[in-house]
């Protein structure tokens, strides 16, 4: 079986860390994989093995039909093409519209957003009319399923985060928090900046992001300046390799209130560091089932206060969530167990 995974470029991002991790794990697992890149190298194509081929289309234009065509005449090389994110499957879907005979390939689409939480269809026809078209859908949690059309074959497949089993759990650690995710109203960053502003002085926070939304940061310029001038507050832009700073934290904060995984909480879990996070995304559901405490229901800031004030004031307790949050990542995120999964579900589709 030959599979080529596809995205524009490797940026630093969710899904993009996905595809990498997934090709590397299936790449030492024996499977011919390939990389498709419609537009050209970035940041995250040093971290994918050297045995994985990688192809750049180049393409500057949607709509120049001589990359439709060059595109055309590499995914009839493969067996299964992996399509990841929503207007990725926009483009490639494209070649769908070719007579069936002309498409020996079966296309999956790989979908790790959950941008139009609270309603039932993706408010786009052309993604609609491809999704019934197309011969599968991984969702990476639950919550997704009512996005699809009823006709949709659709496969589990929940994001992971590789171990890092040089990061030392066990060194006592500062009142230093830690948040990574891109500035944007979604990820509820005023709840954060809220939170910082009421903890006592010798509390820190450091964000972690590779995107701002300009507007959305102006909005909160006033309690941004504040904490950076008390030295409360780091923003963070452009680091690519977080897992190994993160066992520097006693604590990680995540008050997004829409989300999907979120892959950066299993990154938390894969180095044993404590989290506290919104009730939203495939993550929080299993935390919630062994360390409910971790989990909020409401963006009260208070309570959000009690928790951080009691885990990283106490050494043994932050020494007993590390444990458990990193046994909840060996137990529901093994590679074993996803490589597995990921290969059934390309067995399925080629059998089907």
């Amino acid at each position: 079986m030959k599979v080529l995974q596809v995205i524009d470029k490797l940026d630093v991002g969710g899904a993009e860390r996905v595809l990498v991790d997934l090709s590397n794990i299936l790449d030492e697992n024996k499977l011919d994989v390939t990389v498709l890149c419609l537009l050209n190298e970035s940041v995250l194509d040093k971290k994918l093995n050297e045995t994985i081929n990688r192809i750049y289309l180049k393409r500057s234009n949607k709509f120049n039909i001589l990359k439709l065509f060059k595109l055309y005449n590499v995914l009839k090389k493969y067996d299964i093409i992996h399509v990841h994110s929503r207007h990725i499957l926009r483009y490639v879907g494209l070649i769908i519209f070719l007579p069936v005979y002309l498409r020996p390939f079966k296309i999956i689409f790989h979908d790790h957003s959950l941008l139009n939480v609270g309603n039932k269809s993706f408010g786009d026809k052309l993604l609609t009319f491809l999704l019934k078209k197309i011969d599968g859908i991984i969702m990476v949690c639950d919550d997704q399923k009512n996005f699809y059309p009823d006709n949709s074959t659709v496969f589990l497949l929940e994001n992971i985060v590789r171990d890092n089993k040089s990061a030392d759990v066990s060194i006592e650690k500062s009142k230093r928090l830690v948040a990574i995710g891109n500035f944007r109203r979604i990820k509820n960053y005023e709840l954060m900046l809220e939170i910082l502003e009421s903890l006592p002085v010798d509390y820190q926070l450091d964000i972690y992001v590779n995107g701002i939304d300009k507007k959305y940061c102006e909005e909160n310029s006033l309690a941004i300046e504040k904490l950076v001038k008390n030295n409360q507050l780091n923003i963070i832009i452009g680091e690519v390799d977080l897992q190994a700073k993160l066992a520097s934290y006693s604590l990680a904060i995540h008050t997004s209130l829409s989300e999907s995984g979120p892959l950066v909480a299993i990154e938390y879990l894969s180095v044993g560091l404590p989290l506290i996070m919104y009730n939203t995304g495939a993550v929080a559901k299993k935390i919630k089932k062994k360390l409910p405490y971790l989990i909020k229901e409401n963006t009260n800031k208070e309570e959000w206060i009690k928790t951080i004030l009691k885990i990283c004031s106490n050494y043994d307790i932050q020494q007993f969530y590390s444990k458990e949050v990193h046994t909840i990542f060996k137990e529901e995120y093994s590679e074993e167990k996803y490589n597995k999964t990921c290969q059934k579900i390309y067995q399925n589709i080629i059998s089907s």
